[in-house]
C-alpha cells in the first residue's frame, strides 16, 4: 500500500537528517572555532606590534572572541611577539552531547598562534 512506503521513507529521511545533523555540528563548529581563534590572535598580534602592550592585544583578543561567540581560554605573547590564544565552543546536538561516551567531541577547544604580518 502507498501509506506503508511513505511512512517508511519519512522516517528514513528523518533519522537521516538527524544523523547528519549530529555529525555535522561538531565538525561546523570546529571550523568556526577555528577561523574565530586564528583571527583573534592575528588581531591581536597586530595590536601588540602597534602598542607593545600585552593588555591592549588581550583586549583586541577578548572582543573577537566576543564578537565571535566563543570562549577565550588563555592568552599570552611570546619573546618574539608572537600572540598564543586558546579558546573553547560547545557544538550543539540532538542526542550525542548528552551521551559520555560522546559528549567530548561537542566541546571543541582550539589553539591558534598570531604573527604580525607588515604587509
Amino acid at each position: 500500500m502507498i501509506g506503508g512506503w511513505v511512512l517508511k521513507l519519512v522516517v528514513a529521511f528523518g533519522l537521516l537528517a538527524i544523523a547528519a545533523f549530529e555529525i555535522g555540528s561538531p565538525v561546523i563548529a570546529r571550523v568556526q572555532l577555528d577561523d574565530s581563534v586564528h583571527q583573534a590572535a592575528d588581531n591581536s598580534a597586530q595590536t601588540f606590534f602597534q602598542t607593545r602592550s600585552a593588555d591592549a592585544a588581550k583586549a583586541t583578543a577578548q572582543q573577537v572572541a566576543q564578537d565571535k561567540g566563543i570562549v577565550m581560554l588563555d592568552f599570552s605573547v611570546d619573546d618574539q611577539g608572537s600572540t598564543h590564544v586558546r579558546a573553547e565552543k560547545k557544538a550543539h546536538g540532538i542526542f550525542f552531547d548528552r551521551w559520555k561516551q560522546t559528549r567530548r567531541y561537542y566541546h571543541i577547544v582550539e589553539t591558534a598562534t598570531g604573527h604580525y604580518n607588515n604587509s
